[in-house]
């Protein structure tokens, strides 16, 4: 039964970066023009990459709650499984939502990275 958790668990956070991943690339793609005005007016790549990285920030941080919130009431359910640590144990709450959070964020920079090297012009005309 822990394998399976476990497994389902790996393959969750692997939903997650994906599903973070793909929401920011269709948001740059949208954003498109509007980056590549920011480029040609002289916005540093690093600026372009702390704005998708602050907007997947907005992105994730409701996400983070209402999981921690929905996490936080199904532990009860996972009682019978544990063996020295209790549902709600605060250690196991943080190390898994920083995971969750390290994974989106690192998601979210591979979109970020691709908006900072948009080329005005082909952007502009296309």
């Amino acid at each position: 039964m822990s394998a399976l958790l476990a497994t389902l668990a790996g393959l969750t956070v692997l939903l997650a970066g994906v599903g973070v991943f793909s929401v920011l690339a269709c948001i740059v793609a949208a954003r498109r023009r509007e980056l590549a005005i920011r480029v040609a007016l002289g916005a540093r790549p690093t600026a372009l990459v702390a704005a998708v990285m602050r907007n997947a920030a907005l992105m994730i941080g409701p996400g983070v709650l209402v999981g921690v919130a929905g996490a936080f009431i199904a532990a009860g359910s996972l009682n019978t499984l544990l063996f020295e640590v209790e549902p709600t144990d605060p250690i196991v709450f943080v190390g898994a939502t920083t995971a969750e959070v390290l994974v989106a964020l690192a998601a979210a920079y591979v979109p970020a990275r691709r908006a900072a090297g948009i080329d005005p012009v082909r952007a502009l005309k296309a």
